[in-house]
């Protein structure tokens, strides 16, 4: 049986459709030739699925014959060009998928996934309505995203990871330089940061699992991109740091006292450890998700974590500073975190 995606595929119907194919049984075969939009909060759990929740599986995908750039900034072709299973995309082998950097292991000083960034200023990667930003248009630096595979396997024990050194440049860029005073250079300065200290803390945190791990083969993936508002809206940019890791409660609740882990649920665990109840341990670890909570809320963005049946989010963009987590049907491999920011306007 071929399932069909619907037209629309959001953070409201995502959980349900991901649930669809995991109950099918034998090959996988997904038809997305009817996908029209895509939420951003929803592509890191569909790539995030094919590559490690039905991995294994053998796939059989349909998608429209313009798709490719589409693919490409959405993080399908990085689960397509990785995954175990037999794979074909329209009823062929995508060996093209299989020996581009998709399936390479990004390192520093590797500058092509920036290079899209910078190759053209009118070129369009994706249409706007592709990831749900149906008012808004691709940012002017050419296609407007860039992606890091397996950026975990680069040791960030340095004060910064180099992910983040080879984004600066970029979000120079992207911040306006005008009307720049002592107070809207400190803004600035700030806002760069703090989206550098996201970074430097989640890909800190997948590295982790990497070191920790069962010795099963273990993805990254980090990607980074702008999108131009309308009329009523502001320049965003979205950050997505996608493992197929052991999850973070099942590598947090090791670290607990044996009494409360016995107590805590895996929902109320991620609660506790993004608001930072939770004591420390070693090295200062286990603080890096209150930082991401922290930048959310101090630049009014939006933050989605999917990780096993566990579901956070935090929309700080009308003032919301209560961060509601849950159970969710679909079990993912790994984790997801998803965080979009207006861009500073100075």
């Amino acid at each position: 049986m071929i399932q069909t995606a619907p037209q629309r595929l959001s953070a409201t119907n995502v959980e349900g459709f991901l649930s669809e194919l995991a109950s099918s049984r034998g090959v996988l075969r997904l038809d997305l030739t009817n996908l029209k939009t895509v939420e951003r909060s929803t592509v890191g759990l569909l790539g995030n699925a094919l590559l490690g929740s039905f991995g294994t599986r053998d796939l059989e995908l349909r998608v429209s014959d313009d798709s490719a750039d589409w693919m490409a900034a959405s993080g399908l072709a990085f689960a397509l060009a990785n995954r175990a299973g037999r794979t074909s995309v329209n009823g062929r082998s995508p060996t093209w998928l299989r020996n581009s950097d998709w399936a390479r292991d990004w390192l520093p000083g590797h500058t092509e996934p920036l290079e899209a960034l910078h190759r053209s200023e009118t070129t369009e990667l994706f249409d706007p309505s592709a990831v749900g930003e149906t008012t808004l248009r691709p940012d002017l630096y050419g296609p407007g995203f860039a992606a890091f595979v397996n950026p975990h396997l680069t040791d960030p024990a340095v004060q910064r990871h180099p992910v983040t050194t080879s984004l600066w440049p970029w979000l120079d860029r992207l911040v306006p330089h005008q009307q720049v005073t002592p107070t809207t250079r400190d803004r600035r300065k700030r806002w760069i940061a703090d989206v550098g200290r996201f970074i430097d803390e989640t890909v800190g945190n997948v590295w982790e699992h990497a070191r920790s791990g069962d010795g099963s083969p273990l993805f990254s993936l980090v990607q980074v991109f702008a999108t131009r508002g309308g009329s009523r809206s502001s320049n965003r940019l979205h950050l997505s740091v996608q493992d197929t890791g052991a999850g973070i409660p099942a590598t947090a609740r090791p670290k607990l006292a044996p009494g409360l882990a016995a107590a805590i649920t895996d929902d109320q665990l991620l609660g506790k450890l993004l608001e930072g109840s939770l004591a420390p341990w070693g090295h200062g670890r286990g603080q890096g998700l209150p930082k991401i909570v922290e930048i959310c809320r101090r630049h009014h963005g939006t933050l989605r974590l999917a990780t096993k049946t566990t579901r956070a989010i935090l929309d700080s963009r009308d003032g919301d500073r209560a961060l509601r987590t849950g159970a969710a049907p679909f079990k993912l491999d790994g984790t997801v975190v998803t965080l979009s920011l207006p861009v500073l306007s100075l």
